[in-house]
């Protein structure tokens, strides 16, 4: 087969984070509607081609069933290795039972990588969309492709910008109704030149991904911070999206759930509506450097991160009444542990039937006893065509033996949430989420993963986590609904005992398939993996364990800094102040002419010109005055300042000019390191930096660093700053969570 016709091919459903299956009328949902029996389920079916090594691991995982013909489904995911991040999709033609994929290729033109936030979709005429995040040194963006009737179109751009704008954290969403041509991407926008948060943005498209608008804000104003989007579109197309904010970028605050909706087609939006009317209780713990929430993930302390996004359905007939499920600690215990104080969680649930005016008292969905110290954490959730409400979860209750290990349950409800059914194990095998430590140290399991339903069949998704090694699969269990069976729902806590771990057999994934069109079988083809080449910057003396290997390389594959002629980039060495204006600007993303000479001292011709000019006629650097020492003398006419770029520059004054090009505001209070008082110079910035957790201190006790009453931290605000530890500053600052190809 032609190469580039098979590029498209796999792009074909290159995108869509996303759910929405079919909308076909059906009868209206009650409190007295059938009461349908859990599926029953069967062997663990993994989705993704067998790993060849360790560092293998899939997050982020989506289904789509074909409402046209439901044996075939398709499947997309983040797979993360050694050799680089790439999305992936694996296809179905037998309804879930056996799976075949790949990595999606490098997408043209430029060689781009599909980076993350994969997923996929079908509209009722059976066109399935697929739609990930493509990145390239300078440039970040969703792509989108269809598959229509064995055709596949050219990757289109959805969105595409240089990296004084991201996206992330992507959703796509298409409408069901018959005819239809709506298809809607979402997004959490952030921007390096003005307030970094930005909200929840969108675009959509008309004529089934052909063409997009230009961007959509979704989020209200005061709302900018806010992550996780999930959207849904009603049977009559109502849009859907919920979101969470996190009021000040604090985890002092408690998370708040919005919905908001558009009804002409995503051109307008209306106001964002508080989930409940209330926050929710935040789970978990700070991070190490308190600025994530996690659960403890072992005795030792190891840790799962955590992300409090709400996700939804709408039910098939009714286009006002939505359905939401998140985690919450408002029923559990508050425990310490590691690194903090926290709640345990369990899995919520509410609905609102007048299109998010008003909203049901939250319904805890898992029924072991309450605050019983287990937790139950990250859901998801679909609606089948006759309204059976299916979620599912991790949950550890099951393995007596390793407490820390988790499991996939899950529950429905046939009355739209007013009961549910007793919880059921899903997994065969326990799972050890520390085999997802990622580059930051912390295990991670990514944030979203759906229910697909087909008409007689429910295919959950979650990572199975292999023990000892650093490897995740993306794992389904084909549930059956067997007919004319009988169960009773509960609300209430029946699930007491803990099972023991089953020791079945899996069934695996098989060899790479290209996606086809909705109807033939598709032609098996042996596709090699992908090797991602988009960044091999690599300096000799920073190595993969270098303390500082994630932050340089982030960087340094963006263009902002860059290392020395013999192949080093010499992270000990301090860094001046002109190397400081030249990374600062650069991750700032600013690039507008220099103009003029400002300082005495730092002249066109200075290597460093172009960044401290950027910088200083913004405000967020400065100089000294002439003579204010022998060595700066004034020269008249213009008796400019001098700017010192080859001086070292200090802790201090990092923080500040970190700080101000990034815009990070706040008036803190109290004194927090016990050399930074609240009127010391740099107090302002230094503390609006360590709420983020971009800088800390050093513990006290050391040399000429005595430990106060309340054993506060030093800072060292006036130590020089060296190349590694501000490249880690300011990917923190800029380029938060920052991953780049082949990591």
């Amino acid at each position: 087969m032609h190469k580039g016709f098979l590029v498209s091919l796999l792009g074909a459903l290159l995108l869509a984070v996303a759910l929405i299956l079919t909308a076909r009328e059906s009868p209206a949902v009650a409190s007295h509607a059938k009461v349908i029996p859990n599926p029953v389920w069967g062997l663990d079916i993994r989705v993704n081609p067998p790993n060849t090594g360790n560092l293998d691991a899939n997050r982020n995982l989506a289904f789509a069933v074909d409402p046209t013909n439901p044996n075939n489904v398709v499947a997309a995911y983040d797979n993360y290795m050694s050799a680089g991040s790439q999305a992936a999709f694996s296809r179905s033609t037998d309804a879930g039972r056996s799976w075949s994929g790949g990595r999606i290729p490098l997408v043209e033109p430029g060689q781009m990588v599909p980076y993350y936030n994969a997923g996929v979709a079908y509209d009722a005429a059976g066109t399935a969309y697929m739609v990930t995040s493509v990145i390239t040194d300078t440039h970040n963006g969703y792509y989108v492709m269809t598959n229509t009737n064995g055709l596949m179109s050219t990757p289109r751009p959805i969105v595409f910008t240089t990296h004084e704008d991201f996206h992330s954290q992507g959703f796509l969403s298409v409408d069901p109704r018959p005819n239809a041509q709506n298809v809607y991407a979402f997004w959490l926008y952030t921007n390096n030149i003005g307030s970094y948060f930005q909200g929840v943005w969108m675009r959509y498209s008309h004529d089934k991904g052909l063409t997009w608008s230009a961007d959509v804000k979704v989020s209200d104003v005061g709302n900018e911070v806010s992550f996780g989007p999930s959207a849904a579109v009603a049977s009559d197309g109502t849009l859907y999206v919920a979101s969470q904010q996190l009021p000040s970028y604090s985890m002092e605050h408690e998370p708040r759930l919005f919905l908001d909706r558009s009804t002409d087609a995503g051109v307008t939006w209306g106001t964002d509506r508080l989930i409940t009317g209330a926050p929710i209780t935040r789970i978990g713990i700070p991070d190490w450097k308190g600025r994530e929430l996690t659960l403890p993930g072992s005795e030792k302390c190891s840790l799962i991160r955590i992300h409090h996004f709400p996700h939804i359905a709408v039910a098939p007939n009714d286009p006002n009444t939505v359905y939401v499920v998140w985690h919450d600690g408002r029923w559990d215990q508050t425990f310490t542990d590691c690194t903090g104080t926290g709640k345990h969680s369990d899995i919520a649930f509410s609905r609102t039937t007048d299109g998010g005016f008003t909203w049901s008292k939250p319904t805890r969905i898992n029924d072991d006893p309450i605050a019983n110290g287990i937790d139950q954490w990250d859901p998801g959730i679909g609606v089948r065509e006759d309204g059976v409400i299916g979620v599912t979860w991790y949950d550890r209750r099951y393995d007596s033996a390793n407490p820390f290990w988790y499991n996939s349950a899950y529950s429905q409800s046939t009355d739209g949430g007013i009961t549910w059914s007793p919880n059921t194990r899903v997994s065969d095998t326990s799972s050890n989420s520390n085999s997802l430590t990622d580059v930051k140290g912390i295990n991670d399991l990514g944030y979203r993963k759906n229910v697909a339903f087909g008409p007689d069949y429910v295919l959950p998704a979650w990572i199975n986590a292999e023990q000892a090694v650093n490897r995740a699969d993306f794992y389904t269990d084909r549930g059956v609904f067997l007919p004319d069976a009988t169960t009773t729902p509960t609300t209430t806590a029946t699930s007491t005992a803990v099972q023991p771990s089953p020791t079945r057999t899996a069934t695996t994934g098989s060899t790479a398939t290209v996606i086809s069109n909705n109807t033939s079988t598709p032609t098996s083809t042996s596709i090699p993996a992908t090797t991602a080449t988009a960044c091999s910057i690599a300096f000799t003396d920073v190595q993969l364990d270098h303390t500082f290997y994630p932050f340089i390389r982030c960087l340094a594959c963006r263009g902002i800094i860059s290392g020395y002629s013999d192949g080093t980039f010499q992270p000990g060495n301090n860094i001046t102040r002109g190397q400081i204006a030249k990374m600062v600007s650069n991750a700032a993303g600013f690039s507008e002419d220099p103009n003029p000479q400002i300082f005495e001292d730092v002249d066109p011709s200075n290597t460093f010109y172009t960044w401290v000019n950027r910088l200083a006629r913004r405000g967020y650097m400065g100089g000294y005055p002439c003579d204010t020492v022998p060595e700066e003398p004034c020269n008249p006419p213009d008796n400019r300042p001098y700017f010192r770029p080859n001086a070292n520059a200090t802790r201090g004054q990092l923080a500040k000019i970190v700080a101000n090009t990034a815009q990070i505001a706040g008036d803190p209070t109290g004194q927090f390191y016990a050399d930074v008082a609240e009127d010391h110079p740099f107090y302002a910035w230094i503390m609006r930096l360590t709420n983020l957790g971009v800088m800390s201190g050093y513990p006290c006790g050391g040399e000429g660093e005595p430990c106060d009453e309340e054993e506060r931290p030093y800072f060292r605000p006036y130590n020089d700053v060296t190349r590694g530890q501000a490249s880690k500053i300011v990917s923190n600052t800029f380029f938060p969570s920052c991953q780049t190809p082949l990591q």
